[in-house]
């Protein structure tokens, strides 16, 4: 199942689910500053439209990662100057590099406001030319001009920008002063006096070192190894080597953030390729539930069930998806799907024609290079569509 955008394999009308996740809102925002749902909803809006115009900096005008990082490091030790100075730093490095990532999406859409805990959090959809998904959560704080971020966290990362940033500076101020550790508690200070195993282990996994990693992992302290971004990596690495310790760790993960679905985000390409269709389709059903639903979940749903011989079943669901949203690729994708579990030639003719249509993409490289569009390829229908094409 390889999107229509691109040609690698998947990596990384809905209701309306009001989250109640502790882990979520790192950065609270004050009852009086809290936007109406209303106020959200255009904040969502003009943030997507910004990224149609290509206008990163009216995006970045509403997100200040300068005052995200100095609210994030209130109340943590040291001078009120030297955060103020690690803030800014910080800020000159993300702004850029937020920038860099939007230049890469090829798709960064609006789905919803959802009430979490008191507060308002806007959720976009992100995908990337090679099918890949992501999703955004940004916690909105009411501004003069309007709502504006307060916190964000993507999925893939599995973090808060403020429990990055927290991250950074207590590894940053405990090489600097080896008495920082005293003014922490908990898991803070575990992470301060385990700077190196903890960066150690990190560097492992970022250079594909699975095994080491997971060893690594192991004789961090408990507090560590129960840290979001840690243990999702540890998942991550367990999906690569360790079957045994994917369920350790997944049963971990459910123990300490029950509502949070990032592990099956980092899970579903993986299940997809390996074709146990069954566990790929349970946990975008956990995908979408905690992130409050959306189109291209549905989609790929309806591909899975299409390629488990439930045509009838996921022709329905991908017409519903290309109703509601006809730019969509991964509707086009399932509409695809449907049409090669029913081996209705012509009718895979016609969707890849309406594929390059809508998405200005040409679907040529897939058909000719994908075994399911073997049939196709030898069929009267498949070998005039590939003789307009010139091949």
């Amino acid at each position: 199942m390889i999107s229509v955008l691109g040609r690698r394999a998947l990596v990384f009308a809905t209701g309306v689910l009001a989250l109640q996740v502790a882990a979520f809102a790192q950065l609270n925002v004050a009852s009086n500053a809290v936007p109406t749902a209303a106020e959200a909803t255009v904040f969502g809006a003009e943030y997507e439209a910004a990224f149609h115009k290509g206008d990163a900096k009216a995006m970045l005008a509403r997100l200040d990662f300068q005052r995200i990082g100095e609210r994030a490091l209130v109340g943590l030790p040291g001078d009120e100057a030297a955060r103020r100075t690690f803030a800014i730093e910080f800020a000159k490095g993300a702004a850029p590099s937020y920038e860099f990532a939007l230049r890469g999406f090829s798709q960064f859409k609006f789905l919803r406001a959802i009430p979490t805990n008191g507060q308002q959090v806007a959720v976009f959809r992100i995908l990337l030319p090679d099918g890949s998904m992501n999703y955004h959560r940004y916690l909105l704080r009411r501004a003069t001009d309007g709502a504006e971020v307060s916190d964000g966290h993507s999925l893939a990362s599995g973090e808060w920008f403020s429990d990055t940033i927290r991250r950074m500076y207590v590894l940053s101020e405990s090489k600097r002063d080896p008495g920082f550790a005293a003014g922490l508690t908990g898991a803070n200070a575990d992470l301060a006096r385990n700077s190196v195993p903890f960066e150690k282990a990190v560097a492992l996994m970022q250079r594909e070192k699975t095994v080491e990693f997971l060893d690594a992992y192991k004789l961090l302290p408990l507090s560590l190894r129960e840290d979001r971004f840690l243990l999702q990596l540890r998942i991550a690495a367990a999906l690569e080597v360790e079957p045994v310790e994917l369920g350790l760790a997944l049963k971990d993960w459910a123990r300490l953030y029950p509502d949070d679905p990032g592990p099956e985000l980092l899970a579903f390409g993986k299940l997809v390729n390996r074709g146990e269709n069954f566990r790929a389709i349970a946990a975008l059903g956990r995908l979408e539930a905690g992130i409050g639903g959306d189109l291209h979940l549905q989609a790929l749903r309806a591909s899975l069930v299409a390629k488990d011989g439930e045509v009838t079943r996921a022709r329905a669901m991908a017409e519903a998806v290309m109703r509601a949203e006809p730019n969509l690729p991964s509707a086009h994708d399932a509409m695809i799907a449907v049409a090669v579990a029913r081996r209705d030639f012509g009718e895979i003719a016609r969707c890849l024609d309406n594929a390059a249509t809508a998405l200005g993409k040409d679907p040529l490289p897939i058909v000719t290079e994908e075994r399911r569009f073997a049939a196709f390829r030898e069929s009267p229908e498949g070998r005039a569509w590939l003789q307009k094409r010139g091949h």
